[in-house]
This record gives C-alpha cells, sequence and structure tokens, in this order.
C-alpha cells in the first residue's frame, strides 16, 4: 500500500476526477471546470509537487534497482552466458543471479534504509527473447550490470519525455512551457513507469519505439514504421499485433515490419544458435499456459484463469485479431489521419489484452492513446459522460498494482478465490473500456455522412 500513499500522480489524477464529477453534479460548465483543473495543474506550487512525488519516487526505485535490478537480470545473466558459449536459459538461472549480484557490489549504499530492498532475486527462468541478452554482451564488456543498469533508466526517462514531446508537438496540441512540465512529472510518477524503472524493463523504450512508428505512418513513412514496429517485436512479442494490423491497412507497413522482425530472428539465430532459440520458444509454450498471478492483466490470462481448456488462449487471440479485421473492414480504408490515429490506438490497446502476459509496466504503451482520445474529445463538444469515463479510467490505471495484489489477498481470504481473481481484473477490465471506446469512436461520424448523403 506504500506504493499507493506515495504516488503523486494517482492522487493528482483522482483530485481531478473528484472534482468532475462534484462538477457534474452541480452543473457547472464541462469547459470552464477543464480550463481550471488545467490552471490548477499547471500553476507552479503543483508542478513543484508533481517535480518532488516524481523525483522521490524514481530515485528511490532507481537506488532499489542499482542494487537489485529485477527482471533485467534475466538479461544479463543470458549476456553472461552468450559470452562463455553456455545457454542463454538455463535451469538454475536463480542461483546465477545471486552469483552475479555477489561479484558485483552496489555502486553507493545507503545502510539506513532496509536490505530487504536488494534481496529478492528469486528468478526461475528467463522469460525474454534471446535477442535481448545479445544487445547486453558487448556492454558487458565495458561495465558491470549495475552501470548498463543506470544506463537503460537514463535512455528510458530520455525516451519518455521525447515521447510526450513528440505526441504533442504532432498531434498539435496547444501547450505551454508548464504544461509540458506538469505532464512530464505526472508520467514520470505514474506507477507503470516506476515500475519499469524499478524492474530495469525496456517497456518504455517499447513504447517510445511504437509511437515513433505512429509519428512515421503520419508523415506517410510506411515502410520507416513497420520497421520500427518490427524492431520492437524483436525485443518484445507483444508489439507484433501492430504488423497484423499493418497487413489489414498497409501493406508497406507490414512488408516494413515483416522483413524487419524476420532479419533481427535469423541475426539472433545465426549468433545465439538454434538451442538457444528453442529454449526459448518452450519457455515461451510453458507462459502461455494459464498464468496464475495476481496482476497479469491479460484477457487471455484472465479467462484461461476461469476456464482451463487446452488452445483456448490461441482462440481469444485469432478472435480479437479476426474483430479487428471486421472492425477494420466496417470502417474502411481512409487517409483521414484521425482515423489513423484512432486504428492506431486500438491496436496498442488489444495487443496489451491478447498477449497471454501484461505486467503493470506494459502499460506505458497506454501514453499515446490516451493522448489520442484526449485529443479526440477536446476537439469536439465536450460532455460530462466522456470527462468522467476518461478521468475514471486514467484513475484506474493510475493504481499501482502492488496495491491491487494487497487487496486481493485480503479478499480472497474473506470471499473465495473467484471474487478475489475478480477484484484483480480492474486493470483488464479498464483495457476493455479503453478498447470499446476506440473502437466505437468511428460510430457517429459514420452516422453523420450518411445523414449528410
Amino acid at each position: 500500500m506504500a506504493s499507493l500513499l506515495v504516488n503523486t500522480t494517482f492522487f493528482a489524477v483522482l483530485a481531478c476526477f473528484v472534482v468532475v464529477i462534484i462538477g457534474w453534479i452541480a452543473g457547472w460548465s464541462p469547459v470552464v471546470t477543464l480550463d481550471r483543473l488545467r490552471g490548477a495543474i499547471t500553476s507552479w506550487p503543483v508542478i513543484t509537487l508533481l517535480f518532488l512525488g516524481s523525483f522521490l519516487n524514481c530515485a528511490f526505485r532507481i537506488y532499489a534497482g542499482s542494487l537489485n535490478p529485477g527482471d533485467f537480470m534475466q538479461d544479463i545473466v543470458a549476456a553472461r552466458q552468450f559470452l562463455t558459449h553456455e545457454s542463454m536459459y538455463p535451469r538454475h538461472i536463480g542461483a546465477l543471479v545471486a552469483q552475479e549480484l555477489a561479484q558485483h557490489p552496489p555502486i553507493i549504499e545507503f545502510h539506513g534504509i532496509p536490505k530487504r530492498i536488494g534481496d529478492f532475486a528469486a528468478v526461475k527462468l528467463n522469460a525474454h527473447p534471446p535477442i535481448t541478452g545479445l544487445l547486453l554482451a558487448p556492454l558487458l564488456y565495458l561495465m558491470n550490470f549495475r552501470w548498463i543498469y543506470l544506463l537503460l533508466t537514463a535512455c528510458s526517462v530520455i525516451s519518455l519525455v521525447g515521447m510526450i514531446f513528440m505526441i504533442l508537438g504532432d498531434l498539435g496540441i496547444p501547450s505551454t512551457r508548464r504544461d509540458f512540465l506538469a505532464l512530464t512529472f505526472l508520467a514520470l510518477g505514474w506507477h507503470p513507469v516506476l515500475s519499469t524503472i524499478r524492474s530495469g524493463q525496456s517497456s518504455i523504450i517499447i513504447s517510445a519505439l511504437i509511437t515513433f512508428a505512429w509519428f512515421s505512418l503520419r508523415k506517410k513513412k510506411s515502410f520507416q514504421a513497420g520497421a520500427i514496429v518490427g524492431i520492437a517485436a524483436a525485443i518484445k512479442l507483444y508489439p507484433g499485433l501492430l504488423i497484423a494490423y499493418f497487413l489489414l491497412r498497409n501493406r508497406r507497413a507490414f512488408a516494413g515490419g515483416l522483413v524487419t522482425f524476420l532479419t533481427a530472428q535469423l541475426v539472433t539465430i545465426g549468433f545465439c544458435g538454434v538451442e538457444n532459440y528453442r529454449e526459448f520458444l518452450e519457455t515461451m509454450f510453458f507462459l502461455s499456459h494459464p498464468f496464475y498471478s495476481r496482476t497479469n492483466m491479460s484477457l487471455v490470462a484472465f479467462i484461461m484463469g476461469f476456464l482451463h481448456v487446452g488452445g483456448l488462449g490461441f482462440l481469444i487471440m485469432l478472435g480479437g485479431i479476426s474483430l479487428l479485421a471486421y472492425w477494420m473492414a466496417m470502417r474502411r480504408e481512409s487517409s483521414a489521419t484521425e482515423d489513423l490515429d484512432i486504428e492506431y490506438a486500438l491496436c496498442v490497446v488489444m495487443q496489451l489484452l491478447l498477449t497471454p502476459i501484461a505486467w503493470s509496466h506494459y502499460l506505458v504503451a497506454l501514453i499515446l492513446p490516451l493522448a489520442i482520445l484526449a485529443n479526440w474529445l477536446l476537439q469536439r463538444e465536450l460532455r460530462w459522460s466522456a470527462i468522467t469515463a476518461y478521468l475514471g479510467l486514467l484513475v484506474c490505471f493510475s493504481i499501482p498494482d502492488t496495491s491491487v495484489k494487497f487487496a486481493q489477498i485480503v479478499v480472497q481470504r474473506l470471499a473465495g478465490y473467484y471474487v478475489g481473481w475478480l477484484l484483480t481484473s480492474t486493470f483488464t477490465a479498464g483495457l476493455l473500456l479503453l478498447c470499446a471506446w476506440l473502437a466505437f469512436l468511428a460510430v457517429p461520424r459514420r452516422n453523420a455522412q450518411a445523414t449528410a448523403g
């Protein structure tokens, strides 16, 4: 619960949500209310508070990550094993992680902080593609894993700030310097970002690649957009859904994505060998089975947690892609930039639902869809229902997954397994609502066109 109580982003979003509810009940003007909220959020006292909150939260997680980067150690062990010509997916990976931690003392250690933040390297297997270990291997010649973690963290923070700047600029959202600062500090204090930094994950960089691909599509650089998504899918598999989207809508982007993705796989096999790649596929097959984690927000995992049916996960993914194909066929192809934005945002959300595993740090990918949806709302007549629903989703996605896990444990003891499991579906339900909202955005426009005709 500590993650929730000290999270300034969560309380800032919650405060906005409460004000909107009060304004709706009191009959205030939605436009005036939003202008006042913007003025409050971008005032220097609030910006200062957001800065301090994001700085302290980031600093603590960076310090904890420098002691033990968590999942990042899977890639470090894989890189070390690659350099010694051994399996990148060893069965005793936990012992190798502990050995790596012991061999390299912390860069800096504050003895007043509890030791426990550096003592939980209970890694059971390597769930990451071999290409990540391959990319880290050259860096191990130059520095130890603690410095690599800090380098990755710096790249992640730069990518996050660049992503916000790119989205504001390309969507043409009027913004001041204070708007940019407020959004940046809100993002840096957002739990999915903090979770990514703490565990040394690449989710922020993946999200930045997805955003850059969207930027390239808007600039009619289709092959480049596909190639960027291909790189993202090579590092983490879930952006691969965007390649399927390109197949349905943009053949040049599909060619760029497929060629880049396959080339990355061939290069990986060439350097790492077929056996390492086979072991990775076996690990992925194992993880595609029902995964009983309280914080896995994938729709596939949620349904398979109730229905233990062989092949169900594949059927859900196939059904999701089929629904996307049907939706796009109903919309038909359009050259309008707004249509591209909506379709792309929908695919980004769907990839989190259809992947067998989606952790809290995957939610960083929602920055672009949420920005696109906000821009769409601001360009139309604002309604209280839409504003409330949007801020409600922001509140949902700002809740730390650790707080949900704690609540699930308590509720499950009192009300049983399935009630607790439903509680942990909070994020999955939020993703489904966001997905449905994006999918139905085109309906009013089509009706308006039909009326005009």
